[in-house]
Order: C-alpha cells, then sequence, then structure tokens
C-alpha cells in the first residue's frame, strides 16, 4: 500500500500521480524540455517523454538554491539562466500536493517576473510557468 504525508487516501494520491504522468506524457509537445519541480521524483524516470529535465535532486529553498535575499542568490540565477539556455527550457512544470506548498513556484516566478506566463490544468495538481520569452 502507498503511504506518504501529503495525501490521507492513497487512492486519490495514486490516482492524481496517474493523471499527472498521462498529462505530462500526452499534452505536452516531445519537442519541448522543460523543468519538473515535484515531491514524486520517481514520475521523471517513468514517463515516456524524455523532456523532462532535473536541474536539481530536490526543491527545497535554502537547501537546494538559495534564497531570493542570499549573497549567491545572483550566482545561482545566472547558473539557472544557463542551463536554461543549454537545455533550451520552454517552462517549468510544478506539481502538487507538495510538502513545501507553493515555494518553489513562487521562487521562480519571482525570478522570471517580468517575462513568465502562468496555467493551470488538472484542477491544480499542475502549474505551469512558461519562460520561453525570457531568453529571445
Amino acid at each position: 500500500m502507498w503511504v506518504d504525508c501529503i495525501e490521507q487516501k492513497p487512492e486519490t494520491e495514486i490516482s492524481n500521480i496517474k493523471k499527472i504522468i498521462e498529462f505530462l506524457d500526452l499534452k505536452i509537445n516531445k519537442k519541448d524540455n522543460y523543468v519538473l519541480v515535484t515531491d514524486y521524483q520517481f514520475i521523471n524516470s517513468i514517463l515516456k517523454n524524455k523532456n523532462a529535465i532535473q536541474l536539481n535532486h530536490s526543491y527545497h529553498i535554502g537547501v537546494s538554491y538559495p534564497d531570493l535575499n542570499n549573497i549567491q542568490f545572483n550566482y545561482f540565477k545566472n547558473f539557472l539562466k544557463k542551463q536554461i539556455t543549454k537545455y533550451n527550457i520552454k517552462f517549468f512544470v510544478f506539481v502538487y500536493p507538495s510538502l513545501v506548498k507553493n515555494s518553489n513556484q513562487l521562487y521562480f516566478e519571482e525570478i522570471f517576473k517580468l517575462c513568465s506566463d502562468k496555467f493551470k490544468y488538472l484542477n491544480g495538481s499542475i502549474e505551469i510557468l512558461k519562460i520561453d520569452n525570457c531568453f529571445k
């Protein structure tokens, strides 16, 4: 039986994960690389499409990358931009629920606030931050 700390009903969580995987496999253009931000790290390994990029093993502000006010933030932001350009990343995909709520999404929205667009799918289980206008 599936057990974790995010969802109280394992059946509901498994059903949602299946819908998320199906969406990522069928609704995202196979030619568009994207960053997948999720607590469910196994999702990337079972996707049929191999266009999801993992920039970090996990995503936690202050652990995986510096806080916006950290002295190292600009270094990370430049590194991030280089990786986005190198891998031709078009958008970020945030999968919910998450133990850190929407803090990752808010972090990247702040970085790309002048050039991004947001979209919600599957009743908020997936949120997409489109960033392809940021690097033209």
